[in-house]
């Protein structure tokens, strides 16, 4: 009898405790493409799942304390009452069908709102949900909706009952338009300018909306001009106007080129889109039409260019056989040096793709294929020159560093040299048979067509158009070092890039040359193919960290002209274009370099061992160079590439 009244009270008091204790919640977080609602969104008919398990702890005896009651309400949360003002609406509820109700310890429990019962304005009994009018709504709101799980025996006991909200942004007011102020016409592109909404705090992006031929539409484009600034909220008059999206915020002009042709009506207008996605009313619409302007490609063939455009094939089709020594050695090139480059695979790639036609001229042509076979081998001989032109260039050098420096500063550095000398030895190479070279390098850039005075034979469109300032030019280059004795000697090859940007010339005809905002760009990508010898036989024997070097070899210039729609220049011809004259193609010339590198490992020579355990450079060198090219086509007709230059960069050798 007493232990039965010990084991009641014990389980009573452990019924107690649990009905003491507040239930604890776990709910399911809510995606945020359904937690931040634009005006489209919260008028959708998708479903928000609100789920959640709660749990009593403690003892549970069977009819008491394994259930509770749960409340859904709106930002407002009470603890006396439930007005049914505040109640959540719900629909498609699982395991109940009210806002409110009981259910059991540990099931999950999901029901279902509509993005419309958020949002705050919007009637459940609207059966059309349309959005605010014009000039309502809220911006960036947020509205939270709680649960309340309570224990059944009293649910405004603070001490057992256990709340959980979910948040939510919305915003039902769209940005409001801006206003274009003016059109700038281009060829086969319209540009816009407007000025932005008085609240550009509200303004993320922008949309031009446009129809690209309004000829034969019910619309008259003598009632707008280029910079009519008329009533707010405007009309197109195609059903199915291009748009372009995801334009800057912050950018007050844009262009449009999709659909729009020379001289044909375009009605266009603009709109503001913000950070929720609410897409804004049109501005006002304005109507232009693009007019024709004149390229550098176009201007330089106008003014009598004689650059015909197209590419030089060279090997196969100079030598009339595939299994030539000179095929072979470009094939090895192309294998070995220029495919394991991401940018030498885009050479090769490009290089078959437009070739073949070229190919097809030299191999009919003797005269072009003689010319070819002898700029081949010319790599080969101006390497043997170079070993004469070495042996006078290191003398003239160190007699020329020795005036400068004075002779007291020579001694200083031979004897801080001298004490590193034996750890300052380069490295063996890792690579048995023959060695690698990697370099880094740019300088100005300015071929003779760019010259001031008119480049080719008189023709000055490439000052109309770019000026005659230089650019930088940027370039990656590999060696091959196929002998290593009384100093290094290899083949290289190098791969640059650079580009003139200028404007277009309106083709009105009058002969004011002035410029459009239309962008036309000449595109340079200079490949070399050389004899490389440098003289660092010293630089393992004495503290001497100078290493001259000297290149020559071949250049090839491939180049493209794009418009200000992207696309590659032409010159339309005769027919339905099989005629036209289309702005890329390559140049074949000579190029010839001399220049001194600093051996960096003679200064650290701690650090140029542990560079070399590290990752196999055997020697790092700063340099600089003078660098001659004579790109001309070997004196034919068209683009002349050539120009003497400097460079200073960085040599890696493996």
């Amino acid at each position: 009898m007493r232990t039965w009244l010990l084991t009641t009270t014990f389980l009573l008091a452990s019924s107690t405790t649990a009905l003491a204790q507040r239930p604890s919640i776990v709910a399911d977080p809510i995606p945020e493409a359904s937690r931040r609602l634009n005006i489209s969104e919260v008028n959708a008919n998708a479903r928000i799942a609100l789920s959640w398990v709660a749990t009593v702890p403690g003892i549970i005896i069977p009819g008491a304390g394994n259930s509770y009651g749960y409340q859904l309400t709106y930002d407002q949360f009470v603890t006396e009452q439930r007005p049914e003002l505040f109640l959540l609406t719900v629909e498609d509820v699982e395991f109940g069908d009210e806002a409110e109700g009981r259910q059991d310890n540990g099931v999950r429990y999901t029901v279902y709102v509509r993005p419309r019962d958020i949002v705050a304005g919007f009637e459940r009994n609207d059966a059309s949900h349309l959005p605010p009018p014009e000039g309502t709504g809220v911006d960036d709101t947020q509205r939270q909706i709680f649960l309340k799980v309570y224990a059944l025996a009293d649910e405004s006991d603070e001490l057992r009952y256990t709340s959980f909200s979910w948040e939510f942004e919305y915003d039902t007011k769209p940005p409001d338009p801006p206003t274009i102020q003016g059109i700038v016409p281009g060829e086969n592109r319209l540009e816009l300018v407007w000025t932005p909404p008085a609240d550009t705090s509200d303004t993320k992006s922008y949309s031009i909306v446009y129809c690209p031929d309004i000829r034969g539409l019910d619309f008259d484009p003598d009632t707008l001009t280029k910079t009519d600034t008329g009533t707010v909220g405007g009309t197109l008059p195609c059903n199915k106007p291009v748009v372009r999206t995801q334009i800057d915020g912050s950018f007050t002009s844009a262009a449009v080129t999709d659909g729009l042709s020379i001289g044909v009506d375009a009605a266009l207008a603009v709109r503001a889109v913000d950070d929720y996605g609410n897409i804004g009313v049109l501005s006002n619409v304005v109507v232009g039409q693009p007019v024709a302007v004149s390229d550098f490609w176009e201007l330089y063939k106008a003014n009598g260019g004689e650059e015909e455009g197209g590419f030089c094939f060279v090997a196969t089709a100079a030598h009339g056989s595939y299994a030539h020594p000179t095929v072979k050695v470009l094939r090895w090139f192309r294998d070995a040096v220029l495919i394991p480059m991401p940018g030498g695979r885009a050479m090769v790639d490009a290089y078959y793709r437009w070739s073949p036609p070229v190919a097809a001229r030299v191999a009919h042509d003797e005269r072009l294929a003689a010319a070819t076979r002898i700029a081949l081998v010319f790599a080969t001989l101006l390497a043997l020159v170079a070993l004469g032109l070495l042996a006078l260039g290191v003398g003239a050098i160190g007699l020329q560093i020795a005036r400068r420096i004075g002779k007291g500063w020579v001694v200083a550095l031979f004897v801080v040299l001298a004490a590193n000398t034996a750890e300052a030895k380069r490295p063996d190479s890792n690579i048995d048979a023959f060695g690698l070279g990697y370099e880094f390098k740019g300088g100005p850039y300015l071929p003779n067509l760019g010259d001031a005075g008119g480049g080719t034979e008189g023709n000055t469109a490439f000052q109309q158009v770019f000026g005659s300032n230089a650019n930088e030019l940027f370039t990656v280059g590999m060696e091959v070092q196929l002998y290593r004795g009384f100093g290094t000697a290899g083949v290289g090859a190098s791969f640059g890039f650079m580009q003139f940007v200028g404007r277009s010339i309106f083709a009105s005809g009058d002969g004011t040359g002035t410029k459009s905002r239309d962008t036309t760009v000449f595109n340079i990508a200079p490949l070399t193919l050389t004899a490389v010898y440098r003289f660092d036989w010293l630089a393992d024997r004495i503290p001497l960290p100078f290493v001259p070097y000297v290149k020559g070899g071949l250049g090839y210039y491939v180049w493209w002209v794009t418009t200000g729609t992207g696309d590659i220049a032409r010159v339309e011809g005769p027919g339905s274009g099989a005629e036209d004259r289309i702005g890329r193609g390559g140049r074949l010339g000579l190029t010839g370099t001399v220049g001194m590198s600093i051996l960096l490992n003679i200064f650290e020579p701690a650090a140029a061992q542990s560079l070399h355990a590290s990752t196999g450079v055997r020697g790092t060198y700063l340099f600089a160079e003078l660098q001659g090219n004579k790109i001309d086509g070997f004196g034919s007709e068209g683009f002349d590439f050539s120009d003497t230059t400097w460079n200073i960069g960085l040599y890696l050798e493996m």
